[in-house]
């Protein structure tokens, strides 16, 4: 234990020291230095004629411009390369890898530094003094995204120094590459998997009565989850699978699809800085999609005027990158995409309307689709919460319907 704490102090004081020895004020003075003993030196040799002053001073001189031509043929020979990012979910952690070689000398002392959005936190201060052993080395340093979306990470900048530390070159390296991070789900209280209504008319499955599966056509199988009839228990699949899992049937399986019809007009995502509805939205519809294809459902995700679908729990992948690149850029409202690009059909499961925006328009819609069959569900981004504001505790009017299930989300509550 004391030499593994002993070992990390050496190397924080290597570190230190090189920080020091290659900061730029450093290097500086030491300029200033070179400069004004040159300028004593060839003031004594002019006054007293001393040749040796004169070369001694002419040397100082020439030091700086000799420094610089071999940092020059350093840097120029100087390779470097991140190694491949993957996909990152929001409040996650990644090791950042980047290799550095140079054929020229066995040991080389650079600084390194690379280019970081605001939502991406590294575990490093950089600039950050790399030493080369050998012909390359590696430099790793961990990331934690704060927010989904698309970033870019780099170009990484790499000073090179003299062995005298006076003049530094710096270096850019690209492309810039893309991370893109998914959003972390955000759990709807008591959400059920199953999008159809109970015989007492509220959203969700009564999990006491006992279905009969008599006459209906086997569809699949999925896994077992709390309220589920033991009946249905698929023995075969559930002693290969190690776990409980059920049968369904075709017209129950139905009843786990959902499609997610998501807000994006431009105008609708308040807020700044690591969180706004549109984040929140984003959480939203990433918990409702999993839970939906864990559940063995269908999910269709409505952008505007883009719908992407995922029908396996493999194809969550394909929901995430949709709500990672989300912006909130359709000239259309939500209820003009409703109308234009809804499925009008009972058989999808269920309608998902996310917003942080409800007006007359969207409530129309809403009532138009149930009354045709679709089953409606809402969540509701609360937007003064974004703004700063306290929230009143009449949400009336953001309600689409009486009868709609109705999920509420308010920026930094219990979620």
């Amino acid at each position: 234990m004391k030499s593994l704490c002993r070992s990390r102090m050496n190397a924080e004081c290597h570190r230190s020291a090189a920080r020091l020895m290659l900061c730029p004020a450093y290097a500086g003075l030491k300029l200033l230095s070179i400069f004004t003993a040159a300028l004593f030196l060839l003031i004594v040799a002019g006054t007293w004629n001393v040749d040796y002053m004169f070369i001694m001073g002419s040397v100082l001189l020439a030091l700086p411009v000799v420094s610089a031509g071999i940092c020059a043929l350093w840097a120029r020979a100087l390779s470097c390369e991140r190694r491949a990012i993957g996909p990152m979910t929001e409040g996650g952690n990644q090791e950042i890898a980047i290799v550095l070689r140079q054929p020229l000398l066995s040991n080389l002392t650079v600084m390194l530094s690379d280019n970081l959005p605001a939502a991406i936190k590294s575990d490093r201060e950089m600039p950050a003094p790399l030493a080369i052993s050998g012909t390359s080395s590696e430099f790793t340093y961990n990331i934690e995204a704060l927010k989904r979306g698309l970033h870019q990470i780099g170009p990484i900048s790499v000073t090179v120094y003299d062995p005298l530390g006076l003049i530094g070159l710096t270096r850019r390296f690209g492309p810039t590459q893309e991370l893109i991070v998914y959003p972390k789900p955000i759990a709807l209280e008591s959400w059920p998997a199953r999008s159809s209504y109970s015989s007492a008319g509220t959203f969700g499955v009564d999990a006491t009565a006992s279905p009969s599966f008599g006459g209906m056509d086997f569809y699949g199988t999925r896994k077992y989850y709390p309220g589920d009839d033991l009946r249905r228990v698929h023995w075969k699949s559930a002693a290969r699978a190690g776990e409980l899992i059920v049968a369904e049937y075709l017209d129950e399986a139905d009843a786990y699809n959902v499609t997610i019809a998501v807000d994006v007009e431009v105008g609708t995502d308040i807020g700044d800085g690591l969180k706004t509805t549109l984040d929140y939205t984003a959480g939203a519809a990433a918990y409702i999609a999993e839970r939906q294809l864990e559940a063995g459902g269908r999910v269709a995700l409505m952008l505007g005027e883009k719908t992407v679908v995922a029908e396996t729990p493999r194809d969550m992948s394909i929901i995430l990158d949709a709500l990672a690149r989300m912006k909130a850029d359709s000239n259309a409202a939500l209820a003009q995409s409703l109308l234009t690009h809804a499925p009008h059909s009972a058989d999808i499961g269920a309608l998902v309307i996310i917003s942080s925006k409800v007006d007359d328009s969207l409530r129309s819609v809403a009532r138009g689709l149930s009354f045709a069959g679709m089953r409606i569900i809402q969540v509701y981004i609360d937007p003064d919460s974004f703004r700063g504001e306290k929230s009143g505790g009449d949400i009336a009017g953001a309600v689409l319907d009486a009868d709609t299930p109705f999920w509420l989300l308010r920026y930094g509550g219990d979620l």
